[in-house]
């Protein structure tokens, strides 16, 4: 028995260590997307004159407030982003990613992220609170998202 090893229920959602995988644990975070998306689609729709005639050179931004990695939204996102896209095939997307965790789980997810192949679309991490200021993005916002961050 002592050289039996563990065969403890694992999941694909759980991570029992925030040390690898980082966000994989917040299976909540996931869980916001069904209720958050009608709310986006339908807010997308009442602003869908305003992106269509969006010029190709102005960036349609979106802000992940918390997002350690990007994991925990990126599915979200990319239903998002296709519908804009979808609206106006120019529009360019800049997706802002807030949190204080280490830029390297950033890096590292977006390197392998359906999020990066998609055309006119650009991620940018910055490592911060989200209680501080950003004026880099101040009046250039147009969606703006946390899914439990403020837990």
């Amino acid at each position: 028995m002592a050289n039996e090893k563990s065969t403890a229920p694992t999941s694909s959602q759980y991570s029992p260590t925030m040390t690898q995988d980082y966000s994989r644990i917040s299976d909540t975070a996931r869980a916001v997307d069904s209720i958050i998306l009608p709310k986006i689609t339908s807010y997308i729709q009442r602003i869908a004159s305003q992106i269509a005639t969006t010029p190709s050179e102005k960036p349609f931004v979106i802000a992940d407030y918390g997002s350690v990695d990007g994991v925990n939204s990126s599915e979200l996102f990319e239903k998002i982003i296709r519908q804009l896209h979808s609206i106006n095939a120019s529009l360019r997307i800049k997706l802002i990613y807030i949190d204080i965790a280490s830029a390297d789980y950033f890096d590292k997810f977006w390197a392998n992220s359906n999020l990066a192949y998609l055309e006119r679309m650009e991620g940018k991490y910055i490592k911060r609170s989200f209680y501080e200021p950003f004026p880099e993005i101040t009046g250039r916002l147009n969606i703006e998202f946390s899914s439990t961050s403020l837990h």
